[in-house]
């Protein structure tokens, strides 16, 4: 991502914490505050309100953010604010070899699931990535399609497990 994009992401992921803290929640137990770009971690416990519009328009007045509406908030290119790059990302070892590899893509097919999961090959493994062969940037959302796949074909999938590659950065 280049630094002149905007960051566009769900509403409900930019709110308020009880200190009056404005953050954008990028995992699941970790935050990160608008003003200073600066990481938290995070708890339900912490969570004041949902950001209002007026809100909003304070953070837009410190080019901060770009734009919202009901749905999204695009962060402002101008502000502090970055997704951390991060150091592992996971996909999904069926443990199936090579010549599995149509059984499976016609099973995505099969199971509604082409639209968001897709298979590829990995050291003649059949895996499975997110829809464009994207990777799982979080283990519970590598997870989450474990539990799909295996929920909706335990005997294709049942050995199916999380696998990850590290990322290494660019120095």
């Amino acid at each position: 991502m280049s630094l002149q994009e905007n960051i566009s992401i769900p509403r409900n992921r930019v709110f308020v914490l009880k200190d009056s803290t404005f953050v954008v929640q990028w995992e699941e137990n970790r935050v990160q505050e608008l003003m200073n770009g600066r990481y938290r971690n995070y708890d339900g416990s912490l969570f004041g309100n949902a950001i209002t519009d007026f809100e909003l328009n304070q953070l837009v007045r410190a080019n901060v953010v770009e734009s919202y509406d009901n749905d999204l908030v695009s962060l402002s290119s101008m502000s502090n604010i970055m997704p951390e790059i991060p150091s592992r990302v996971y996909y999904l070892n069926t443990t199936l070899g090579r010549e599995s590899m149509g059984t499976v893509e016609d099973a995505l097919v099969d199971l509604g699931l082409a639209d968001s999961l897709t298979a590829r090959l990995r050291q003649d493994f059949v895996v499975i990535w997110k829809k464009d062969g994207a990777a799982f940037y979080r283990f519970d959302d590598a997870e989450r399609n474990r539990e799909r796949l295996m929920i909706k074909s335990k005997s294709l999938f049942g050995n199916t497990v999380v696998a990850f590659v590290e990322i290494l950065p660019v120095r």
